[in-house]
């Protein structure tokens, strides 16, 4: 049924549907194309495609001889929409591009990753973002930090006062959650006090972001570096995506000076940071959103993992806290006092 309703709305004739990883493959007479299911509404999907081929006129696209970055695009149908309705899930119709993924422990890999953010950065503020009901910034950087850090406090109240029930895995987290309480105090007392209340309002700090910068949504497809996989993608600061990108990359190469200074010097070609950005990325490195997010997903999220999963996960988070102490004492020596835990 799904089948015959793709090859009306969008004029294909299918040989073949099979599922590979998230998404499907479909082979059709016009090649190659992957159908994904989107976890979000029909408003945010036009605005998806409304920026992702905002960006591509701008020259983030496979025919620009110029550059080797592009973001996929997604396929309009014959109603002139960028998706379709089945059994009241939302679909979308993008390009099916192989090649590889990059190897976050390349240099040269990472050097192009981050050129590749940063030309998505400076052309996304220059787009004109199309109108929808999708919600703007609505909480200032400060104030976000600040939630985050009253999020683990909160956290540990709760683990105390239920201390006597707890198990293996949450006498550990009650355990480490000084130290990370600790770490993200300092990142807090700094961005509180070094950067201008006015700088979380310039519209040149924000824009169209990807939101889930991974190897796994980069596709390496005859040299082009083409970024998939949008359906996370909203407004928001451009320091804070290139943070995630460094952290990841950074815990990809047990902490190394030299991946930060390629991966900033590389994203600076394309888009200059400013200094009140230098200095919220030397804070937000240093703040423990790995063990924040762990909270969330244990605590809030409730999701259905084995404790051998947890477990996992929180050994993941504080082994590499002795790499992580050691570089952010080199480019943010406030955290210089806070207490490793051994």
């Amino acid at each position: 049924m799904m089948k015959k309703l793709i090859e009306e709305l969008y004029g294909l004739k299918i040989s073949e549907i099979k599922p590979q990883g998230p998404v499907w493959k479909i082979n059709s007479q016009k090649g190659y194309l992957a159908l994904k299911r989107m976890h979000c509404d029909s408003l945010k999907i036009k605005w998806l495609c409304s920026c992702l081929e905002a960006l591509r006129k701008k020259g983030l696209c496979e025919d620009n001889p110029e550059h080797h970055a592009a973001v996929a695009p997604i396929i309009i149908n014959k109603k002139g929409l960028p998706f379709f309705e089945y059994d009241n899930k939302n679909y979308i119709l993008t390009p099916w591009y192989t090649g590889k993924i990059p190897n976050f422990n390349s240099g040269e890999d990472l050097r192009k990753v981050a050129l590749l953010y940063g030309k998505l950065h400076r052309h996304s503020t220059l787009i004109k973002q199309p109108g929808s009901n999708l919600k703007q910034l609505s909480k200032p950087l400060n104030q976000v930090i600040l939630e985050k850090l009253n999020y683990l406090k909160e956290t540990q109240k709760q683990l105390l006062n239920n201390s006597a029930n707890l198990n293996r895995i949450d006498r550990a987290i009650l355990k480490w959650s000084y130290f990370f309480i600790d770490r993200a105090e300092v990142c807090w007392d700094y961005i509180h006090n070094n950067i201008d209340r006015t700088w979380y309002n310039e519209t040149s700090s924000q824009g169209f972001c990807h939101q889930d910068p991974a190897p796994g949504n980069i596709i390496v497809y005859k040299n082009k570096w083409i970024l998939i996989d949008f359906e996370l993608a909203s407004n928001e600061y451009f320091i804070t995506e290139l943070s995630t990108l460094m952290r990841r990359a950074l815990q990809f190469n047990d902490w190394n000076p030299q991946i930060y200074e390629l991966i900033l010097a590389a994203y600076q070609t394309e888009r200059q940071l400013n200094l009140q950005e230098i200095k919220l990325l030397i804070a937000l490195l240093a703040f423990p959103h790995p063990f924040w997010r762990l909270c969330q997903q244990r605590f809030n999220e409730n999701l259905k993992w084995t404790e051998k999963h947890f477990q996992s996960k929180l050994w993941k988070i504080t082994s590499s806290q002795q790499a992580q102490t050691s570089f952010s004492k080199k480019f943010f020596p406030p955290i210089a006092d806070c207490q490793f835990l051994s």
